[in-house]
Parts: structure tokens; C-alpha cells; sequence
């Protein structure tokens, strides 16, 4: 279904009681939303139990398809007796979602699973039949307590190449790479080539990934300067290392293979809950630092948490933090009342975000979400861009990996248009709806409730 754009109101003595006078009116996909979330193949595989492998993804699925459902149902102007059949059955759906929260077991898991594919079987027609209007305020910010706007970032035409964030070190690094998960072998040297060629200039891979040589010769082919690349990369199994020797061992082979003596960006690639080999990770990653032989450093798969143990044994704190990002889970896996993305500021360290568009490793799938599918054609953009200039305006610099190379130039055509405080709003608003569990319980508390759910603060969630 075509999705209207908004309609500003204008100021009148009748609507200012109403609304505001800069609010917006939107059409909001509830419905669609809601059998998106329940009819994907990662949540019909976890219909039972035994073949779900990831059971809180599921779970995120459903309380995203729970939360939309009761808005769509909130919204429509029909009153027939399906609707009240589909007000009973979300009811049930509640209560369910309700007890998981409160007891994440395999009984509660199957009641959630039982209660959802009976209500969006039987009555998606229901659901999806009524697009409802809600009222945005554009001077309401970006819908988040930790950031009033959007982050300074043209919007009037520009190379990718061109876009820099300065990190706490004054080194100046790309806001924009190209990421190399996944790829190996020919087809990762041909689409690195590719990528150098369209103008990509920061790359980054690891040492597990196993395609630093193939990357090396590809940069040396293409035969840039070594100046006008930002390389990043990653001690990947600093765990399994005996000695700071052995680590550096492995590093003098990543420079070898990169073709390089130097390195941009060098990374922890996960923690470790051994403080004992966080420590010798941490204090190499130091010593090559100091040494000039890496120009900036960071950690990448780190929560906050995680970070303060790191903060406990360094001398020097990292100025990058690389983790997983998406409108849902912006940072972090487990969403907290603090945003990560707030702490990382105070500490003065610059977040990337990878995997903007993928669904792993839960299941909501942000390409195909019907809302950011709204905001795109409200814009006039792909989702994909979307979700990368929602990511950057978010103040955090992006990666794009794939080898797709039409997805790769998407990313050439990020600078010359912007983002609205409105759609901010609505994008930044989608976290809530997968993160609330019902009408009741509400999270999280960074985020501002602009699709009006209501409900106390949540508590954290409980282990399995």
C-alpha cells in the first residue's frame, strides 16, 4: 500500500487546542508492521520450542507485532465482530508476553508463540485493513533524552569520501567504510577493487576474517596512496595468546598480509571475561599505539559493562567503540534505560555501526519494516540509505558491507538529503515498540513515547 506522506498543520485557534502548531500529521503502518513482525520466516521457525534458536528474538518479534497490533486496533474506525474477536486475542497475546517477562521459561515461550499465530493467522485482514494518523512535533527533538538534534552532518550534495569525524585523538577518520564480513577468496578482491574504485576509502576486516592478504593486494592494485586510506582491523583471538610476544607476533603478520606498516584503527574484536587476558589484549593494543605503529584504537562487540572493565586496566581509554546497530538494538543487544550510545560520549569515544540493515542476529529485518519503508517514501529514498543517514545523524559513523554493489553505491548518496526531526522521531520510536512489553511495562526510558504506548519503566530482563 502507497503510504501518504505528512501534512504540516497550520496554526489556527481550532487546532491549537488540538495539536501543537509545528505538529505533523503521519500515516503510521500499524497493521503491516504488525503481520510483518509475526509472518517472517525467522518467527514462523519459532513456533515451537525445539527449532527456535534464538528464543528472546522471537520473543522481540512478538512484542513488535503485539505493539503495532493494538495500535492498529486502537485506530480503526470499523466495529465489526472480528474486531472484537482480535481485541480478545491480543488480550491473550498480552497477558502471555506479560508472564515471559516476569518468567522466561519454555511454557511461558510457547503460550507467547500459541497466542500470536492464532491472532495473526486468522485476523491479519483485520489488522492491516486501516492505516492510522498520529500527530509529530517537529520541535520535539529527535525523540531520544541524550541527543536534542540530529547530529551535524551536510545534507547539500558531497563525496562520501570527503566526510571525516575527528576522534578524541584529533585523528581523522571516514564517516562512511566499507566493511569485509563474509567476504573471501576472488569475489572479496573484485568487489574491494570495486569499492577503492567508486570512492571508498576507509576498509575495514579482521583477523578472523581471514581476508587481510586478499585486501592487501587489492589496495596495492589499485595503487592509491597509502595516505588517503584508513585501514582498520582487529586482534581477533588475543585470548588464546600466552604473551604480549605471541600477540605482537600476530599483529607484524596482519601488517605483512595488509601490505602496511601502519595501522588506522586497530581493535579488540570481542571481550574476554578473563580479566587476565583482557589486560594483555589491552596493554599490546597500548604498546603498539604508543609505539605509532597503530594510529587510533578501540574495542568492537563491547557493552557498557563490559567497557567499565576495560576502563579498570587501561592506561588509555579506547576512541572507538565498533558495535552492532539498528533501529532496534542502536549499540547494543541488550537495550538498557542508558543508551550506550550516551555513554560512549561521555567517555569521548566515537561509535561505528555495522550491520545498519541487517537483522541479525535477532529477527526484525529494518529493510523490510514497513515504517522505515514510510519514512523512505516520504524522503524519496531506499530504506537502505534510510537507515544509514539515520545512523549517522545519530552521531555514530557507519560501515556498509556488501557485495551487492548496488547497495554499495547507495552509500555514495548519503550526504544530499537529510532527515527530519519528525522522522527522527519515528525511527527512533521503533525501539520502543519491540522493546515494551505491553501496555503496562514500557521501555526504554531514553526514548520518548512517541507512539503514545504508555506504561510504567520496564525492569531488565531475566535470563533464561
Amino acid at each position: 500500500k502507497k503510504l501518504v506522506g505528512p501534512h504540516i498543520m497550520r496554526c489556527s485557534a481550532l487546532v491549537w487546542a488540538l495539536v501543537p502548531c509545528d505538529a505533523v500529521q503521519v500515516q503510521v503502518p500499524y497493521g503491516l508492521a504488525a503481520v510483518h513482525a509475526s509472518n517472517s520466516s525467522f518467527t514462523r521457525k519459532c513456533d515451537h520450542y525445539k527449532t527456535c534458536e534464538n528464543v528472546f528474538g522471537a520473543m522481540e518479534a512478538w512484542r513488535y507485532a503485539y505493539n503495532n497490533a493494538r495500535k492498529a486496533l486502537a485506530f480503526a474506525t470499523k466495529k465489526t465482530h472480528e474486531h472484537i474477536h482480535v481485541r480478545e486475542e491480543l488480550r491473550q497475546l498480552g497477558r502471555a508476553l506479560h508472564e515471559f517477562h516476569l518468567h522466561p521459561n519454555r511454557h511461558a515461550f510457547e503460550e507467547v508463540s500459541s497466542a500470536g499465530r492464532i491472532l495473526f493467522d486468522h485476523y491479519h485482514d483485520v489488522l492491516t485493513g486501516e492505516n492510522a494518523t498520529i500527530d509529530v512535533e517537529e520541535s520535539a527533538g529527535i525523540g531520544v533524552d541524550f541527543r536534542e538534534q540530529s547530529a551535524n552532518i551536510p545534507f547539500k550534495g558531497g563525496n562520501a569520501k570527503d566526510q571525516f569525524v575527528t576522534l578524541s585523538n584529533g585523528v581523522k577518520m571516514p564517516l562512511v567504510g566499507f566493511g569485509t564480513w563474509e567476504l573471501t577468496g576472488q569475489k572479496c578482491y573484485e568487489t574491494v577493487r570495486w569499492a577503492l574504485g567508486i570512492g571508498y576509502r576507509k576498509l575495514d576486516t579482521a583477523q578472523v576474517f581471514g581476508n587481510e592478504k586478499i585486501l592487501g593486494k587489492a589496495i596495492k592494485d589499485a595503487g592509491l596512496k597509502r595516505k588517503d586510506l584508513f585501514i582498520s582491523t582487529k586482534l581477533s583471538n588475543f585470548w588464546e595468546h600466552s604473551d604480549e610476544a605471541y600477540a605482537r607476533q600476530h599483529f607484524e603478520e596482519q601488517l605483512e598480509a595488509l601490505g602496511t606498516d601502519y595501522i588506522d584503527l586497530y581493535m579488540l574484536h570481542a571481550p574476554s571475561k578473563d580479566p587476565a587476558k583482557l589486560k594483555l589484549g589491552w596493554s599490546t593494543i597500548e604498546a603498539l599505539y604508543k609505539e605509532g605503529k597503530v594510529k587510533a584504537i578501540g574495542v568492537s562487540n563491547y557493552s557498557p559493562e563490559q567497557l567499565k572493565q576495560l576502563f579498570d586496566i587501561a592506561t588509555i581509554k579506547p576512541q572507538v567503540l565498533q558495535n552492532k546497530f539498528s533501529v532496534y538494538h542502536p549499540g547494543e543487544h541488550d537495550i538498557k534505560d542508558t543508551s550506550i550510545l550516551q555513554y560512549a560520549k561521555e567517555h569521548k569515544i566515537h561509535v561505528v555501526a555495522y550491520s545498519v540493515g541487517n537483522a541479525w542476529p535477532y529477527f526484525l529485518d529494518p529493510l523490510e519494516d514497513p515504517h522505515v519503508l514510510a519514512v523512505a517514501e516520504r524522503v524519496k529514498r531506499t530504506p537502505y540509505q534510510v537507515l544509514q543517514r539515520h545512523a549517522l545523524q545519530m552521531g555514530v559513523s557507519t560501515l556498509t558491507r556488501s557485495s551487492v554493489r548496488e547497495r554499495a553505491l547507495e552509500n555514495k548518496k548519503l550526504f544530499d538529503f537529510k532527515l527530519s526531526n519528525v522522522e527522527m522521531q519515528l525511527l527512533n520510536g521503533l525501539i520502543t515498540l519491540s522493546t515494551s512489553v505491553d501496555e503496562t511495562v514500557f521501555g526504554p526510558k531514553f526514548c520518548a513515547d512517541i507512539y503514545k504506548l504508555g506504561g510504567q519503566p520496564r525492569a531488565q530482563r531475566a535470563e533464561l
